[in-house]
């Protein structure tokens, strides 16, 4: 069974490139609570884009995950306002997986392959364009 959502094409601006992405969009509170879970891999140029209605500060974990993600944390200006980097997943209880959020409010989140920030140098102010 697939359990894929639509994809969309996104790019991310660097200060000196631009990097064009396929991601899966997760507007639905259960596909964002699913996630990427159990999935056993991510190609460098895929990823998943979580929508919300409104800024909000969320909190997101690596429970059931197979893979490391980069995390980044985007204002409703498509600013990236924070960055989790080579988050692996979490192999313990509820109790012991670790938190990720942002210092305020966002509107997107993206997961990416983990390593993709550093070796493309994506930083805190960089942009998100999302097509329409």
């Amino acid at each position: 069974m697939d359990n894929t959502l639509p994809k969309q094409a996104i790019q991310i601006q660097t200060s000196d490139s631009t990097y064009n992405l396929l991601v899966e969009v997760a507007e639905a509170k259960e596909d964002q609570e699913r996630g990427l879970m159990g999935r056993e891999n991510l190609m460098e140029d895929e990823g998943m884009l979580f929508v919300y209605e409104s800024e909000v500060i969320p909190s997101y974990w690596m429970k059931n995950m197979e893979i490391s993600l980069d995390i980044l944390f985007i204002g409703a200006d498509e600013k990236i306002k924070h960055i989790e980097k080579n988050v692996p997943p979490c192999e313990g209880s509820d109790d012991t997986c670790l938190h990720y959020s942002p210092l305020g409010p966002i509107k997107y989140v993206l997961e990416l392959q983990s390593g993709f920030v550093e070796k493309y140098g994506v930083n805190l102010g960089d942009y998100i364009v999302l097509s329409s």
